[in-house]
């Protein structure tokens, strides 16, 4: 009887031995979500090169120079990148982002769905952050990219307006 007592506390000790070396893991190990995706749903494998193909074509929609940051206020991650943004923003008053919080507004939502769907995605985790024709999925690839986009986006946007600034009107080829 006193055997088999100390064999069910040798499994106990085991098992609880077990349960917080897991535990400390999961605290070290980060499991969000973290992805990279084109305007058309493809996702990037190898970001090293990801502004070299990232305003390759423009979608022609009402947000293609905005930058969209969707998060949940009960989210970590989505903290930390709040976080960042609110520091950006700070250091650069041109620097406008879009935040919408998906936890709170049903319009919000509906944002956030629209463009999911234009970006061809059926599931994402948050925070995501829509910029260019780049969509950044989780706050460690938002923070290893955003600076570069940010940086191509303005440049994309400002050569797009001087080039529409230079074209003639076809009102000035009008022969009266």
């Amino acid at each position: 009887m006193i055997h088999l007592i100390r064999k069910k506390n040798h499994w106990f000790k085991t098992a609880c031995i077990l349960v917080l070396v897991f535990f400390f893991l999961s605290l070290v190990i980060t499991t969000g979500s973290a992805d990279v995706f084109y305007r058309d749903g493809t996702r990037i494998s190898d970001s090293s090169g990801i502004v070299t193909h990232a305003f390759s074509t423009r979608g022609g929609t009402d947000n293609e120079w905005g930058i969209y940051l969707f998060y949940s206020t009960r989210c970590s991650h989505c903290q930390d990148a709040i976080a960042y943004f609110k520091e950006l923003t700070a250091l650069d008053p041109n620097l406008t982002i879009h935040m919408y919080d998906l936890a709170l507004s049903g319009p919000d939502k509906e944002d956030y769905k629209r463009l999911k769907k234009e970006y061809h995605l059926s599931s994402l985790s948050y925070p995501v952050l829509f910029i260019g024709d780049v969509a950044l999925e989780g706050f460690n690839e938002i923070e290893a990219h955003f600076s570069e986009l940010y940086r191509e986006n303005e440049l994309q946007r400002e050569k797009e307006e001087s080039t529409r600034d230079t074209v003639p009107e076809l009102s000035e080829y009008d022969n009266d």
